[in-house]
């Protein structure tokens, strides 16, 4: 019986560290996505890396409010 804890026990650990892991690597992707997003609409446009990240935040906080103003109206 205790031999069984313990293998169950390894695996959720093995498991615990296999999904962080992963996790920190999505992050990081994540992170360098929207860094080159951004450079890639400052090239386009033809302004700075900042400004095309504040221009995808705009687009974000338009569609927040837009759902927002859906949930309270409709």
């Amino acid at each position: 019986m205790s031999g069984n804890f313990r293998d169950r026990h390894t695996e959720t650990q093995l498991l615990l560290g296999m999904f962080s892991f992963l996790w920190l690597v999505d992050l990081v992707l994540n992170v360098w996505f929207y860094i080159i997003l951004s450079k890639a609409l400052g090239e386009i446009h033809q302004f700075s890396s900042w400004m095309g990240f504040l221009s995808l935040l705009m687009i974000l906080f338009a569609f927040l409010f837009l759902a927002v103003f859906f949930m309270v109206f409709f």
